[in-house]
Formats: structure tokens, sequence, C-alpha cells
């Protein structure tokens, strides 16, 4: 019995003895081989792409995901990694839990729910279809003009008759002191009630045709606010297409610093793996988490740019950045050439239109204003009662006349008035030449940025390629010991930074085109076929510019 006893005590401290020795040099490769693939992050748009993968750790522990952080992360690829860094290495241990999409140029997908809900836009359309309808500039131009629609009224009345009631009342007393009596000498009062009534009308006949010119000059003002409310409406359309492009470009950009970052971890991971086998040096480590920061740093830009963006986006459409699809190809509205966009721009161009309509007003206001200097002709009619406090004290009366005044002298300031006047209208022939000259000037300006940009984004596309191609060889030259570390981080900074110029020079084209089609006034929602009800000012006008009385607007206001 102590014999059994004894040899299964010599069993159990056999299976107590020590393990076999740790991974020499030559298992790095082997581990490498063996290594988990789906922790494998390829270059942006590369099919192919391989990295050294660092082993599992005896010292890692899992990552555990925050609980707000599912909605950012789905349907999407997630890299978590844990780096340890060597004992002998003085540096922070690197965590990360990112995802990294497939494709970053095409991931516009909004990020998360804003405080308060406001609708989205997927596409452009939509988001010019919400501007045109409730930005508030938009309807602030609109109540200007509708402003202006009684400024016809105003000078329209000044040849319509008035009418005056007057009515007065009141009591007279008269008290005489000293005046004889039977007894001697005493006072008397005497009190006396009086009222009138009186309608007075005045019709002018003649004011030296001031009405007729001032009428004219405000309708003329009528037009030239409503150039001013078209070349309004467009600019918010232009706000707002430069607004969705830069939410689309800074995107862009973060999800491309993003899939930057986890390359680089995975960098870093590499390079401690073949630290730990011998295969690599100190420097390397150094080299990636440089980089590495340099990249978080960037992401953080871009992060903060495309947040910027997308409130630049809200304040012009009123609605949240959606998946932004950009479904009207501005390219195709473009003019035939840049001769075409400039004979189209100042024929068309609402800013031109408005130094035109302005002129016009101004000139008839001279001519209004010179009419001050010429003879007015009216006629006038009053009845009125008088009444006391008898019978016999009642008067009634009526007239008609028949009235001319000729001014002979003003102290001068009619003639001044039109003298101001005559320097305001040279003014406003000269805004026509600078709306003109600046028309001009803007298309040429865009139409150069737009062709500069098509020819960037055409070298871009052809520059990725290559750049791809590059870090894929980088990558297997550095598996074998061809490439050093840096060498892989050289290239992958420069198709990173080629994916962004990319970006950049795209948006450029597009808010290119959008600005030539703002300087020819096609960029209204006719012409991009929004399908949105146009405003139309002339209702208003029609309903306000021959109203004799009322104080209630015709909206009901």
């Amino acid at each position: 019995m102590r014999v059994i006893l004894l040899l299964i005590v010599a069993i159990g401290l056999g299976s107590c003895g020590p393990r076999a020795a740790g991974p020499g040099p030559g298992d790095a490769f082997r581990a490498i081989e063996h290594a988990d693939l789906s922790r494998r992050v390829a270059a942006p748009g590369a099919s192919t792409a391989q990295f050294f993968v660092a082993p599992q750790s005896l010292h890692e522990t899992p990552l555990i995901t925050p609980p707000d952080a599912s909605a950012e992360l789905t349907e999407a690829r997630t890299v978590v990694t844990v780096h340890p860094m060597p004992d002998d290495i003085d540096q922070p241990r690197v965590r990360y839990d990112t995802p990294v999409r497939d494709d970053p140029l095409t991931d516009t997908r909004y990020r998360g729910p804003l405080p308060d809900a406001t609708p989205e836009s997927d596409r452009l359309s939509d988001a010019f279809r919400e501007a045109y309808l409730t930005n508030s500039i938009i309807n602030r131009a609109r109540a200007d003009v509708r402003a202006a629609d009684e400024d016809v009224a105003i000078a329209r009345s000044s040849g319509r008759p008035t009418l005056t009631l007057g009515a007065s009342a009141g009591l007279q007393s008269e008290r005489d002191i000293n005046v004889p009596t039977l007894s001697g000498s005493g006072s008397l009062t005497d009190d006396e009630l009086s009222a009138s009534v009186s309608l007075e009308v005045t019709q002018p006949l003649f004011r030296g045709f001031r009405t007729r010119n001032a009428t004219r000059s405000a309708t003329a003002g009528v037009h030239a606010e409503r150039e001013r409310l078209k070349a309004t409406q467009q600019d918010v359309i232009l706000a707002t297409a430069n607004a969705f492009l830069d939410v689309r470009r800074f995107r862009r950009g973060e999800a491309l610093r993003e899939q930057e970052v986890a390359f680089l971890h995975e960098q870093v991971a590499a390079a401690e793996a073949r630290l730990r086998y011998g295969e690599g040096t100190r420097t390397d480590i150094d080299q990636a988490i440089a980089r590495l920061g340099e990249a978080q740093t960037l992401l953080f830009d871009e992060a903060a740019a495309a947040r910027a963006a997308e409130a630049r986006f809200r304040e012009y459409s009123n609605t949240d950045p959606g998946t932004l699809r950009l479904d009207i190809d501005v390219t195709k509205l473009m003019p035939a050439s840049m001769s075409d966009a400039v004979r189209t721009g100042l024929a068309r161009n609402p800013d031109i239109a408005q130094a035109l309509h302005a002129v016009d007003a101004a000139n008839f206001e001279v001519r209004a204003l010179e009419g001050e200097s010429l003879p007015s002709v009216s006629v006038s009619g009053r009845v009125g009662l008088d009444a006391g406090d008898s019978s016999a004290d009642h008067t009634e009366s009526a007239e008609v006349r028949l009235n001319f005044s000729m001014p002979l002298y003003q102290g001068g300031a009619v003639a001044a008035r039109v003298r101001r006047a005559k320097e305001s209208l040279s003014g406003a022939r000269m805004d026509v030449d600078l709306a003109r000259n600046r028309t001009r000037s803007d298309i040429a300006s865009a139409w150069s940025a737009y062709q500069s940009s098509r020819q960037s984004v055409a070298a871009a596309d052809a520059s990725i390629g290559v750049a791809r191609r590059a870090v894929n060889g980088l990558l297997e030259e550095l598996r074998v010991g061809q490439r050093t570390t840096v060498d892989v981080l050289d290239a992958q900074r420069d198709l990173i930074r080629l994916e962004i110029l990319r970006a950049g020079a795209e948006r450029q084209r597009d808010a290119a085109a959008f600005q030539v089609l703002r300087q020819i006034g096609e960029l209204d929602p006719a012409a991009l076929g929004l399908g949105v009800p146009a405003y139309d000012p002339e209702e208003h006008y029609v309903a306000a510019k021959d109203r004799w009385s009322g104080f209630r607007t015709p909206s009901g206001s």
C-alpha cells in the first residue's frame, strides 16, 4: 500500500515539472503564418496586402467596447488590437478600437442623432428644396419684396382724393362787472354753448407729374427687389451646395484618416513582433508610433472640420446631413464654353438685372423731385354746420374751390434734392458696370477653377492606383527583409495624401461648377429640376398696389 501511494505522489510531481522553452527567433515567421487573418487591415482601396501580426501576449487583456459605441460600429469591420510593449521599453501600451470601412470614399453615413431631432437630407436635391422653402435669409428677402410693393400704393395715393371730417364744441362764458341795475350795480354772466361740424374733400388735378413719376420709380424699385430676391435665393442654394460638398469632403477625409490610424496600429504591432523575436529594432517601433501620433492628430482635425461643415449645412438647409448622395450632376448643367457662360451671365445674372432696375428707379426719382418746382392744381369742397344755443344761431355752409399754386422760391431745398438725386443716378449707372465686370470676373475665375479641378481629379485617380500598388509591393518586400518600416510608412502616407487631395479636387470641381451656374442665373429651382412650387411675388403685388384702405396685409397679418 505504501508503494502505491509513493508512485501516485511521484507521478503528480512529474506533471508539475518545467514547460518547454519559449519560442526562439526562428518562430517569428511561423507565428505570422498561423496568425489570425481577421486582424489584418488593408491599405485604403487595396485588395491584397499583408502585414506582420503581433502574436498573442500573455499580458493582453480583452478590450471592452463601450455600450454607446454600438451604433458607431454597426455594419463596419472593427479592428480590436492591444499592443503590449516589451518590458525593457519605457512606452505606454497602445489600445485601439475603431471601425475600418471598406470604401471610405463612398461612406458618408451620418454618425449619430442630434439633440434636437430635425429632418435629414440624404440627397442634394432634398437640401436645395428645404433651403428654398424654409431658409430664413430667403424668407427675409421675400418680406422685403412685399414691403416694396407697398411703395407703389404709397406713390399712387398722392393722386387720390383726401377726406377730412372735423368737429368741435365749446363753452364760452362772459361776465360783465358793474352793470347798472334797479338796486344799484352788479355783474352779468352770459354762457354760450357752440358746436361745429365740417367735411372737406380735396382732389389733386395736377402735381407736376410727381404722382406718375413716383409710381414709376416705386414700380422699378419693386422689380429691383425681385431681382435681389432671385440673387438671394441663388446665393443660399450656392451656400447649401458648398456646405453639402464640404460635409462629403471632410467625412471622406475622416474615414481615410481612420483607416490610416488602423493601418499604423498594425504596423506598431508588427514592429513589436519583429523586435520580440530579434528580427527588428526599437527604431522601427518609434517610427511607427510617431507616425501613429501624427495620423491621430490629422484624424482629429478632419473630424472637427466635418462637424463644422455639418453645422453650416444645417444652418442653410434646416436639415441634418444624412448619407448625402449627389443626385444632381452639375457638370451636365455647365455651358459649353466660357464665352457662352459670359454671354448668358450678362443677360441673366440677377445682380445685373437688379442694378438696371435701380437705374430706372433713380431716373424716375429725379423727375419726381423736379416736379416739385412745377405748379399744382387741385379742387376742394367743404360743407359745415355751426350751431349755437338757439336755433337762430345755426349756420350751414358749403363751398367748392379750385386751387392753384406756383412755387417761386423754396429756399434752395428742392434744387439740392434734385442735384443729390442726379448724383445717385450716376452712382446707380456705375453699379451696372460694376455688376457686369464682377460677373465676367467671377465666371472666368470659376471656369478656370472648374477646368483645373477636373484635371486634378484625373491626375489623382491615376496616381492613386500607382500608390496602392506601391504600398502592396513594399509590404511584401518588408516581409522578406528587403524594405524598412519607414519605407512602408512613407508609401502609406503618400497614398492617404493622394486620396485626400483627390477628394478635395472633386469638391473644388463641383463647387466651381455651382459658382458658374450662380453667375449665369441658372441656380434656381426650375433649372435644377427641384419640383418645388416657385414663389410668385406678383400675387402680393397685384393685391397691394391698388388698395385704397385697410391696415391688414393681403396675407392677413
